[in-house]
C-alpha cells in the first residue's frame, strides 16, 4: 500500500487503527491511533528520528533490551540525548511482544522440507548462509580474494584498488587515499598473508559436512551474483524464499543440525529454532569497519555505523553474536583451523542459555505466539478507539 492510499484510509474512518512498519508523513486524524512495529531487531530506527517514532501512540518491539538499547542507538548516534524531554516521551510508548518474525517456526516441520529436497528425516544438514555486507578494504580485496597473487596487486594498486574509489569515494579525495595508501599498504601485507579467504571456509564447512555426513545447503542472495569459487561447493543451493508461512530460510534452518553465519540476523533465527549457531567475525573487525565507515561514509553519517556496530554488531560475550551454549563465535582463520577437529556432537544446545537468549533479544516468551499478542493488544486499542467515539 503507497502512503497516498493509507493517508486516504486513515482520513476517512478515524476509528481505524493504522498499523504498520513504516513512518507516516501525513498528519494524524483526530482520535486515531497509530501503532509502530519495528522489524528486525531496531531496522526502524536507520531511517526514522526520535521525532518521526514519537508520533506514533504505540511502538512494538522484541523485548526490553530493545527498548533500552534503541535509546542507546540514538545516543550513539548523536540524535538523542537522556537529559532531552522526548527521551522519556518516546520510551514510555515502547511495548516489548515480539515479533512474528519467528512464529514461522511453529509452522516448520523438518521431516517435509527434507523430503522437499530429497533427503530422509535422519539425514544429518548443514547450512553456511552467504557471507556478504562488508564494503570495507579488508572484507573486498583480502577476505573475497583467494589468490595471494590478486591481493598484492590490488595492494600495489592502491589508492585505485579501494572499493568505490571513482563512484561512492570520488576523485576529489584522491590525495588524500594516496597518503593513507602509504599506510595501508604495510598494513594489508600481512593480512594478504595472514587472512584465509572465503574460499577456506567453504571449503572447511564443506570438508566438516563431509566428515559428518552431512548434505551441506548454501544460502545465497539473488541479488548477489554468485562467485567462481562459490559454485559447485554444496549439495543444494537456495536463491531466494520460493515459499511462505513458512518462508523456505525457515524450514531450512529447521531441517539443520548446524548453521555457520557471518554475522546475519539468522544467527537469532538459528537460535529460535533450538539449532546451534557458530559465527563468524573478524580478528580485527572493529578497526575494519572504522576503515568502512571513514573511507566511504562523510561526518556526520559515520555515525550511523558506529551506533550499529554499538549496540547490533558488538561481539561482547552474551551478545546477539556471541552467546555460549547457543551461537559460537569464532574467527573465520580460527574456523577453518579448527572445524577439521571437531563434530556435530561439538554443537549442542543448552536449552536454559537458549531460553534466556530468546527472552533477552527475541520474544516475552518462546512460544511462537508474538503475532497473537500484537493482534490482541491492537484488537484492545481498538475496542478503546470505538468506547471513547
Amino acid at each position: 500500500i503507497t502512503d497516498e492510499e493509507l493517508k486516504g484510509l486513515a482520513e476517512a474512518d478515524p476509528k481505524k487503527v493504522i498499523f504498520t512498519l513504516n513512518s507516516l508523513k501525513f498528519e494524524k486524524p483526530k482520535g486515531q491511533v497509530w501503532i509502530h512495529l519495528i522489524a528486525a531487531f531496531f531496522d526502524s530506527l536507520f531511517w526514522m528520528s526520535p521525532k518521526d517514532l514519537n508520533r506514533f501512540d504505540f511502538i512494538i518491539c522484541n523485548t526490553d533490551y530493545w527498548v533500552k538499547n534503541c535509546f542507546r542507538y540514538y545516543e550513539v548516534r548523536g540524535d538523542l540525548q537522556k537529559t532531552d524531554p522526548l527521551y522519556e516521551e518516546v520510551q514510555k510508548k515502547f511495548i516489548p511482544l515480539g515479533s512474528p518474525q519467528y512464529d514461522h517456526f511453529k509452522l516448520c516441520k523438518r521431516e517435509e522440507y527434507l523430503r522437499k529436497i530429497s533427503l530422509s528425516e535422519n539425514s544429518n544438514v548443514v547450512t553456511l548462509f552467504a557471507i556478504e555486507g562488508m564494503i570495507s578494504y579488508w572484507f573486498q580485496r583480502i577476505f573475497l580474494v583467494p589468490s595471494l597473487w590478486r591481493r598484492l596487486l590490488y595492494i600495489l594498486s592502491m589508492p585505485f584498488s579501494y572499493p568505490h574509489i571513482f563512484t561512492r569515494v570520488g576523485l576529489k579525495k584522491l590525495p588524500l587515499m594516496t597518503w593513507r595508501s602509504l599506510r595501508d599498504r604495510f598494513l594489508y601485507l600481512k593480512e594478504a598473508f595472514k587472512s584465509k579467504s572465503e574460499l577456506d571456509v567453504l571449503s572447511a564447512t564443506k570438508a566438516f559436512s563431509k566428515n559428518n555426513q552431512a548434505q551441506l545447503i548454501f544460502k545465497y542472495r539473488r541479488k548477489n551474483p554468485q562467485k567462481k569459487h562459490q559454485k559447485h561447493i554444496a549439495d543444494h543451493e537456495i536463491f531466494e524464499d520460493t515459499e511462505y508461512y513458512p518462508y523456505t530460510s525457515a524450514q531450512t534452518i529447521v531441517a539443520s543440525k548446524l548453521m555457520v553465519t557471518f554475522n546475519s540476523s539468522a544467527v537469532a533465527e538459528g537460535v529460535f529454532a533450538g539449532i546451534p549457531v557458530i559465527n563468524l567475525v573478524t580478528e580485527r573487525g572493529k578497526f575494519f569497519a572504522q576503515e568502512q565507515y571513514d573511507l566511504l561514509f562523510p561526518w556526520p553519517a559515520q555515525r550511523y555505523g558506529f551506533a550499529e556496530d554499538a549496540i547490533f554488531y558488538a561481539p561482547e560475550v552474551y551478545g546477539i553474536f556471541n552467546y555460549p551454549g547457543v551461537v559460537w563465535a569464532m574467527t573465520v582463520n580460527e574456523f577453518v583451523s579448527r572445524m577439521s577437529t571437531l563434530s556435530l556432537s561439538d554443537f549442542k544446545v543448552d536449552q536454559q542459555m537458549r531460553q534466556d537468549y530468546i527472552k533477552k533479544f527475541l520474544a516475552p516468551e518462546a512460544d511462537g505466539y508474538s503475532s497473537k499478542r500484537i493482534i490482541d493488544f491492537i484488537i484492545h486499542k481498538f475496542s478503546d478507539i470505538n468506547s471513547s467515539l
